[in-house]
């Protein structure tokens, strides 16, 4: 690929053509990476020449394909670490066509107002210059003569003899160099179509494609004409002496993959900022030796810990299982390498820290004093909970994609279809009947950083952070959706836990990494200040929800501990409103277990020594599991709050074993409004 300053933009190179079909396929290949082309009924399927531009590609592939040759090309020396390939901004190439614009006005409202066309200022355009919507893409066999009549009445008739695209340098190169500018392909570039607009909003493309009008639009209408297709499809083609000026932008979602979407590369330092404020990828991002793109959790400038933007893939955790001759089994679907890497164990998600670690501490890639491991839960909620407030408290907000439903890799249509479940009728379709390769769906945008995959794909890991100074626990908390949960069913929920003792390897569980300080001490306690960070109030007493996969002895030790105690319900007016708070949880009740009787209200009594004056219990408890074969002989002493619907069984109290997994965690109540001034306890 060959390159050349950008006037006014040094040190910035621009590529002197579009990327071609050649490079699209050795990416494609290196990276295995699954490239569904928009199937477009009056486009041919034909296989392009390699040195034609790559076509129908979305922004997103686009970044991607960078990002590979940046790596690539690092690690063999043609570059050095601290250059990167990106795509151009849309002023750069507003510099690079030679029109002078405000890099302070956003693209929407630079479009078209600069009057210069790739040949001067005059119209017509000069035939045998570029490649654009001309007569030369009209099907040879048409039915509607009268269409295409028009068509050729109408002069001047322009034709370019190309019905789609060209090579990259068919045409004479502009004044500074760069070939394509007018024509061939519609070019992505960096910039958002407005900078209100977030991660999934629409982003901008320059320069007119093969499928752009040279005639108000007609060519393009026949060539839809000529297939039967409605008009309506159609509406809003924009005359061509506006689509043609070298200042017309187009708009689209990143992924969309029209067939005149393409793109051409810039290349420049790493740390230069970008427009909205960003890096190629986002400002303060890092990108370690994997590829793994870290972002800073607390958003500041200098951050002490970051968490991955994706779910660990195969392309990463192989280098890790190769290096290290781990046994690392495959699912029973197909994965490519920027699948997330599932049939990972706890230990193994847990050793792969341990080895990126030392792999980065030895070629200096992080300071020694900095580590890779698994975020702990409360740590993982902080950053991905949409709001600071009661964990669980408002369903209604409580959705990983800001309410904008069916916008992650979950259960869908197509798994049923591969599973071979007739019957089953799924309006939703992500196009996966097993993992996608990450970011493939739009993120979940946390102040200036996205996410991705944080409400399906796979399940991810965390370590459980410690209550008290007892056993380590044995146990890791799982959350995230994952491409097998369905959102069919009231009572799915998207901050489930999938398995709070999972430890083996599942084909839905990953992991995604976390980097920081080394002084991360997986015996630390969990702090009255951190559990109050979930808090509400209520008739003069504090609440808080804490997430937890222990058992109820632990709670109860962890809530005296901290000044205060498991939550007891006095009241029906305070049982309602716990109620509305969703989730199931511990609460402060319990009966002995010898010579009380197990399906006796009487036998349970409050920590606290309160009074049990309202009765609070669904129906048919306390049971102590009688009628649960797969509960015979274990006792059930402890008290929870249920408040959504397990099987038959309404919201209400019910009595439980030690530890259960549809458990969440435990309710902690402090007798004041200023628990801060509560004396703490042993733990």
């Amino acid at each position: 690929m060959e390159f050349l300053p950008i006037p006014g933009a040094a040190p910035a190179l621009l590529a002197t053509t579009e990327t071609r079909g050649a490079d699209w396929d050795a990416f494609l290949q290196a990276t295995k990476r699954p490239w569904k082309r928009f199937r477009d009924p009056t486009v041919s399927d034909k296989v392009k020449p390699a040195d034609h531009p790559v076509s129908g590609v979305s922004w997103h592939d686009a970044n991607a394909f960078c990002e590979w040759l940046t790596e690539k090309e690092r690690k063999e020396g043609r570059i050095p670490a601290d250059m990167r390939y990106r795509l151009p901004t849309d002023h750069e190439w507003s510099q690079a066509s030679g029109i002078s614009e405000d890099p302070a006005v956003p693209p929407a409202d630079l479009s078209g107002k600069d009057l210069a066309y790739a040949w001067g200022m005059t119209w017509p355009p000069p035939e045998d210059r570029f490649n654009v919507g001309d007569i030369s893409e009209l099907p040879g066999n048409l039915s509607w003569e009268k269409s295409v009549q028009a068509i050729r009445d109408t002069p001047p008739v322009f034709v370019d003899e190309h019905e789609e695209t060209c090579p990259v340098k068919c045409f004479p190169p502009g004044e500074h160099g760069f070939y394509g500018l007018t024509g061939n392909v519609s070019e992505w570039v960096w910039d958002k179509w407005k900078p209100s607009h977030n991660e999934h909003g629409f982003r901008v493309l320059r320069g007119a494609g093969w499928f752009s009008p040279a005639k108000g639009g007609m060519p393009w209408l026949t060539r839809f004409l000529a297939q039967g297709l409605e008009i309506a499809a159609i509406e809003g083609v924009r005359p061509a002496k506006q689509t043609l000026l070298l200042s017309d932008r187009e708009r689209a979602q990143p992924t969309e993959a029209w067939p005149h979407f393409g793109f051409r590369i810039a290349l420049s330092k790493s740390a230069e900022t970008l427009p909205d404020g960003m890096l190629p990828l986002e400002n303060g991002v890092r990108v370690n030796s994997l590829g793994m793109h870290l972002l800073p959790v607390d958003g500041s400038a200098n951050p002490e810990s970051y968490i991955a933007r994706w779910e660990t893939r195969v392309r990463d955790y192989q280098v890790f299982a190769t290096e290290t001759s781990r046994h690392w089994g495959k699912p029973a679907f197909p994965q490519g390498p920027d699948h997330p890497a599932v049939l990972v164990s706890s230990q193994d998600s847990e050793a792969f820290c341990q080895w990126l670690t030392l792999r980065e501490r030895q070629s200096g890639a992080i300071p020694q004093d900095w580590s890779y491991r698994l975020p702990t839960n409360q740590e993982w909620l902080g950053i991905f909970l949409p709001e600071p407030a009661t964990l669980m408290a408002k369903a209604d907000h409580l959705r990983f994609w800001n309410n904008a439903l069916f916008n992650e890799n979950i259960s869908d249509h197509s798994r049923y279809a591969a599973l071979g479940r007739k019957g089953y009728s799924y309006r939703y379709h992500d196009g996966h009947a097993w993992t996608a390769p990450v970011g493939s769906y739009k993120p979940m945008v946390r102040g200036n950083f996205s996410f991705y995959d944080v409400g399906g794909n796979v399940a991810e890991r965390q370590i459980c952070t410690r209550l008290t100074r007892g056993p380590a626990p044995e146990y890791r908390t799982i959350w995230g959706e994952d491409y097998a949960q369905t959102l069919a069913y009231e009572w799915s929920d998207p901050y489930r836990t999938v398995s709070q003792r999972q430890l083996a390897a599942s084909p839905e569980i990953g992991f995604r990494v976390m980097l920081g300080k080394a002084d991360f001490n997986n015996d630390a306690l969990l702090t009255r200040e951190d559990v109050l960070k979930n808090r509400e109030q209520f008739q003069g007493h504090t609440y808080a929800w804490v997430i937890s996969s222990g058992g109820w002895t632990e709670f109860d030790a962890f809530a005296r501990g901290i000044g205060g105690h498991l939550v007891t319900i006095t009241s029906a007016e305070e049982n309602d409103w716990l109620l509305k708070h969703r989730g199931n949880w511990y609460i402060g009740g319990r009966r002995p277990l010898q010579g009380a009787d197990p399906k006796a209200k009487s036998s349970f009594s409050w920590v606290t020594g309160e009074p049990m004056t309202f009765d609070g219990w669904t129906g048919g408890q306390p049971s102590n599991g009688v009628g649960d074969p797969k509960k015979a002989n274990l006792e059930e002493p402890f008290m929870a709050l249920f408040t959504k619907r397990l099987g038959p069984l309404k919201p209400g109290w019910l009595d439980c074993p030690e530890t259960k997994d549809s458990i969440d965690g435990f309710i902690v109540e402090w007798d004041t409004e200023d628990p801060l001034a509560a004396p703490t306890g042993p733990r």
